[in-house]
């Protein structure tokens, strides 16, 4: 199984598809972000990216990945730009922890992101 990483995040946010953002995120996960303080569940988390979109463009850049029993820790920058201008309004590190969820029904378990850290 194919180890993951954000840049299918990013495909998601680029092709502006939140209903899989709910797909990716953990039931219970929690996001924390520059601009709040934290959003919890991925029906939340997908709701506030959603309003997200249309300001700004975001990349994740990854560093380090490290994989533990079904657990992997990944590192990196990000950068926020505004849509209109590309001026950077943010940028920083990362952190992205991601689980092996075994989805109900299905035989196949899918990697889904429990917590999402980024300042």
């Amino acid at each position: 199984m194919k180890i993951p990483d954000m840049q299918r995040w990013v495909d998601i946010w680029n092709n502006s598809d939140f209903d899989l953002f709910i797909e990716l995120y953990e039931v219970s996960a929690i996001m924390f972000s520059p601009e709040i303080s934290f959003v919890k569940g991925n029906k939340n988390i997908a709701a506030f990216l959603k309003n997200q979109v249309d300001k700004i463009d975001i990349s994740f850049i990854t560093e380090e990945i490290f994989t533990d029993y079904g657990i992997v820790y990944e590192e990196g920058t990000y950068q926020y730009k505004k849509n209109d201008n590309q001026n950077i309004i943010s940028e920083g590190k990362y952190l992205v922890i991601w689980v092996l969820d075994i989805v109900e029904k299905q035989e196949e378990a899918k990697w889904r992101i429990r917590c999402h850290i980024w300042n």
